[in-house]
């Protein structure tokens, strides 16, 4: 079995690479990258990407965190958000932002839609750190 996930993964990574070099993040479908690949969405949700959202979760948390001690350092310490809280304000942006490839959104309105979403986002935050 080890070595059936290795060639998928082996393939998952291929697709992806071609794709992402041809039409670029944002461009990049999530249809035509398991199609490339060979195997079902369901079948790449079921490989280690499984849990990249959580993941860049954390890395989002520990840079929020990193932030806040900068805040601190200049005289201007914000409130430390609830971890619960902090975890899903975060997890619900990346998913937001994943909503643009997962529908395939064409390049010119994702990259308004990311415009939008990044003023909404580091509004509801600056407002939450209390700047």
């Amino acid at each position: 079995m080890g070595e059936e996930r290795s060639a998928t993964l082996e393939r998952i990574h291929e697709a992806a690479k071609k794709e992402f070099l041809e039409k670029g993040f944002l461009g990049a479908s999530l249809r035509t990258i398991v199609k490339l690949a060979g195997v079902t969405t369901g079948a790449f949700y079921g490989t280690r990407f499984a849990g990249m959202a959580d993941e860049m979760a954390e890395i989002e948390t520990k840079a929020t965190h990193d932030y806040q001690d900068i805040l601190e350092g200049l005289g201007r310490p914000s409130p430390r958000i609830d971890p619960r809280l902090e975890h899903i304000l975060i997890t619900g942006m990346f998913n937001a932002f994943f909503e643009l490839i997962i529908h395939e959104m064409p390049l010119h309105e994702a990259e308004n839609y990311l415009a939008e979403m990044r003023a909404f986002y580091t509004a509801g935050w600056m407002k939450i750190m209390g700047q």
